[in-house]
């Protein structure tokens, strides 16, 4: 007698969709986006500074700004981020129950 076989635990039919009725690609694509927005939130304003600098013949002050204008930006939003997906107290990783 040959068994039947069996889906394994992370694609077994109980786990198709989050609580929110996603499906884990859809969540996946967003995560995805949202770490591409951080990311170019970084990068974005550093090669405007390196532009700004070379236009206006500066040697690294629109690159140090920049800098620190991309920095803030991502670690603002990522705060954002954080809080608006549950994670907004010590060690807590569930979702808020509204």
């Amino acid at each position: 007698m040959i068994p039947e076989p069996q889906l394994p635990s992370h694609l077994s039919d109980d786990d198709d969709f989050e609580e929110d009725g996603r499906s884990p690609l859809a969540i996946g694509y967003m995560w995805s986006v949202v770490i591409m927005s951080l990311g170019l939130e970084l990068v974005l304003p550093i090669l405007l500074g390196v532009y700004l600098d070379s236009k206006f013949g500066t040697v690294c002050l629109f690159l140090v700004l920049g800098i620190f204008f991309g920095f803030f930006v991502a670690a603002v939003n990522f705060i954002k981020l954080m809080k608006t997906n549950g994670f907004h107290q010590k060690g807590n990783k569930t979702r808020n129950k509204k």
